[in-house]
């Protein structure tokens, strides 16, 4: 039995057994969520500026930029809002105001960046006497857009100095303890290593995933729960818009493949397909029938993940039988999502294609686990392994890393670029025969593993993810001590523990760039 097939037979004993029919999320819908903004937080220094009111000088401004989602305009015009979150002068912590968001404007122009105006803003307080201060900032965006740095001019003081900016990594974290109700929360990274965490921001279902699709975060309900919930990050991830996908039929995945639509894959018979809706109301337009590409008795392809990957869309298919008994060869249907036709079939090496693929940060391979047979109502089996498929001639490529030289059953896989210079490197969770997890590294390019393990845990591991700029996370789903837990992508050592209200199941990044 799959881990999702055995989640859900948990979920409805509870259910049967009088644990409640509904979840109530923070908004019916339906409207219209706002795209993910950019964010960087920004240290900007002045020491020429002096504040008579402390004797002191020297001024460094810590605030966190959030830039319009809808800029930069044609002309490299944008609009955004900038919050201070400490003032220091002298070295000193000292009061300021507002404290709430002030409106700003800038320019991108290739690599240059500016930032018109930061203020006007007060420095001291009512019975120290205030200084007014006002900032303008100009400098240059790196390669990647991780980074801005350039030279702060106060224009309120003609002094200058200098500022450094860094985007702000932001995750969107699922969690569950398998009842009826789960929560989101966002992660927050400023400066690459403070940690903060905004708990329970939503309510969605207890057996969720997340997804990030064209810059729209989606809570995915799946098996009794059976719809959408669009989130709005400019809402504190409030449901914008939620939508069923039919009863019983249990959406595993959802990808925007253009502004108007939405594909869905609905794991369940009779349905069997791709769903294909509307983006803005969630209504039904068509569906793709997957059902001629099943191999087991009963004909059901078990839809599961979606990526895209060279403007097609890429469907992996697990092609279990009906009683989850008989298990097909895993296979991937690819979709041109212009025509909403099939265009080629491949069948794997392995059983069981398990969460979504990998993409290679270099050459875009796809990487995909295969999980084999957990132990369940049939033994475990390793009948799997990490299968790359090359999405330019739409070929398997066969293992790369065998299930048996891992040790376990494969759930989960990511491909990250490490350190400066030290290249791409392969992360996977591997469930053992003792039922443990553990995370195990391998070489993308030769499949060669690691020795050793890079994270264990008692808990069940159900996901690890790149955030695509050099941490692994890892969702840690212990109801005594449910976390999220951040490792270094280059050494595999543990940066953070981050713990979580709810045991972390599913993982979305949200971090993006101006550029």
């Amino acid at each position: 039995m799959s881990r999702s097939r055995a989640g859900a037979a948990l979920l409805l004993a509870w259910c049967l057994s009088g644990c409640g029919g509904s979840y109530e999320p923070g908004s019916d819908g339906p409207g219209s969520a706002r795209a993910l903004a950019s964010v960087y937080d920004l240290l900007a220094s002045v020491p020429g500026i002096v504040f008579p009111q402390y004797q002191a000088m020297g001024l460094t401004v810590d605030f966190t930029l959030e830039i319009d989602p809808n800029g930069p305009d044609a002309a490299g015009r944008f609009a955004g809002s900038a919050t201070i979150v400490e003032v220091t002068v002298g070295g000193i912590v000292r009061p300021f105001s507002p404290s709430t968001p002030l409106s700003v404007t800038g320019l991108v122009a290739g690599s240059e960046w500016s930032l018109d105006s930061l203020g006007p803003f007060l420095v001291g307080n009512v019975s120290r006497g205030t200084t007014v201060v006002i900032l303008s900032l100009t400098g240059a965006i790196s390669p990647d857009g991780r980074t801005i740095q350039g030279m702060a001019l106060a224009t309120s003081h003609a002094e200058t100095g200098t500022f450094d900016a860094v985007r702000q990594r932001r995750y969107l974290v699922a969690g569950t303890d398998f009842g009826v109700t789960g929560t989101v929360s966002l992660v927050r990274v400023r400066y690459g290593n403070r940690f903060a965490v905004d708990r329970d921001l939503e309510a969605v279902s207890g057996d969720v995933v997340v997804r990030i699709t064209d810059h729209t975060p989606l809570a995915i309900n799946r098996l009794f729960f059976d719809n959408i919930q669009v989130l709005d990050p400019a809402a504190a991830f409030d449901t914008a818009l939620q939508f069923s996908t039919g009863n019983g039929s249990n959406p595993h995945d959802a990808i925007a493949v253009d502004a108007s639509r939405l594909y869905i894959t609905r794991y369940e018979p009779p349905f069997n397909d791709i769903l294909i809706v509307e983006r803005g109301d969630g209504d039904p337009i068509s569906f793709i029938d997957l059902s001629p590409l099943a191999t087991n008795s009963s004909g059901t392809p078990r839809a599961d993940a979606l990526v895209e990957a060279g403007g097609r869309i890429f469907v992996t298919l697990q092609n279990i039988d009906s009683a989850f008994i008989q298990y097909g060869p895993g296979r991937v249907a690819v979709v041109n999502p212009a025509t909403d036709q099939i265009v080629r079939t491949l069948t794997l090496s392995g059983q069981n294609p398990f969460g979504p693929p990998a993409v290679h940060p270099d050459t875009g391979d796809l990487y995909i686990a295969l999980a084999g047979i957990f132990q369940g109502s049939l033994s475990r089996a390793l009948t799997g392994g990490i299968e790359v498929i090359d999405p330019a001639t739409l070929t398997a490529q066969g293992l790369l890393v065998d299930d048996d030289d891992l040790g376990g059953n494969i759930s989960s896989v990511a491909v990250v670029r490490t350190g400066a210079g030290a290249g791409v490197t392969g992360y996977c969770i591997v469930t053992l025969p003792s039922g443990a997890n553990i995370v195990r590294r391998f070489d993308p390019a030769t499949g060669a593993i690691d020795p050793g393990v890079v994270y264990q845990s008692a808990s069940f591991l159900p996901s690890l993810v790149s955030d695509g700029e050099g941490y692994v996370l890892v969702a840690e789903h212990s109801i005594a001590d449910p976390r999220l837990v951040v490792l270094d992508a280059t050494t595999g050592s543990v940066v953070a523990r981050l713990s979580m209200s709810l045991p972390a199941f599913s993982i979305g990044i949200l971090t993006r760039s101006i550029q």
